[in-house]
């Protein structure tokens, strides 16, 4: 099972209730609202892809298979 992230209201520091989300892959905007009924609060979040820290092992595989592709091309 996966993690929950919970969110806060950024003004009276409830936590939040996500809404929708919009766009998919690395780019996407999440709204959310205050669960505090005095506040009402509605706001939206940006997740975004930053960077690899790690390459992946499946990039990696492919990258040695497609050289040695080429290796048995200029061999042949």
């Amino acid at each position: 099972m996966g993690r929950v992230i919970k969110h806060y209201c950024n003004v009276c520091k409830s936590e939040a209730q996500q809404l929708q989300i919009e766009g998919s892959g690395d780019y996407q905007k999440i709204h959310y609202a205050c669960k505090n009924p005095e506040c009402k609060h509605k706001f939206v979040m940006i997740r975004t892809f930053s960077h690899t820290t790690r390459e992946s092992d499946l990039t990696r595989t492919q990258s040695v298979e497609a050289e040695a592709a080429n290796l048995k091309q200029t061999e042949e």
